[in-house]
């Protein structure tokens, strides 16, 4: 499968570090366009636009601080910020982006916040222009509460992933 670029949704309540390790992989081969997107979801029925700007641009700069700290610089990497409900954004950006591949994350804890749920993903596969891979996720960062990572949690994240990331080794 020949990618140039990957559409990497990423929920900012429980940011997924398995898919950084994923898309990371192909730094080394022909180095995609990665674009990391996150959905708002909004429950206003107008967006007023000064409230809006001001959640989109919080968000952007995550995405910003994200891509800088776990993307590989040898990917050529965007953020995006999009409101609606999120599996039609996430196509509809995949579609205008001309994605290859969509990288989406499965939360295997059942206590945590999932922007990824079943419905999501089976709507986003669905519907979607390109091929969806599915990670099973069982790290995650904390993004509102950040940057206060543990020392050495991300370290070297162009070598292999870690034994317990599961479906992420060569």
């Amino acid at each position: 499968m020949n990618v140039k670029t990957i559409l990497l949704p990423v929920d900012l309540a429980a940011c997924p570090l398995e898919g950084f390790w994923f898309v990371n992989q192909f730094a080394s081969e022909a180095s995609p366009a990665v674009i990391l997107l996150h959905v708002l979801k909004l429950n206003i029925v107008a967006h007023e636009n000064r409230f809006y700007a001001g959640i989109a641009q919080e968000a952007e700069e995550q995405l910003t601080w994200i891509k800088h700290k776990f993307l590989s610089p040898r990917l050529d990497s965007r953020v995006c910020v999009r409101a609606g409900k999120p599996a039609p954004e996430i196509v509809t950006e995949a579609a205008e982006s001309r994605a290859d591949l969509i990288v989406m994350t499965n939360h295997v804890n059942r206590y945590r916040p999932r922007l990824f749920q079943s419905g999501i993903m089976s709507a986003v596969a669905s519907t979607a222009p390109c091929p969806v891979r599915v990670l099973r996720v069982v790290t995650w960062l904390d993004c509102p509460r950040q940057p206060a990572l543990r020392p050495g949690i991300m370290d070297g994240l162009d070598a292999a992933p870690p034994s317990w990331a599961p479906g992420l080794g060569n």
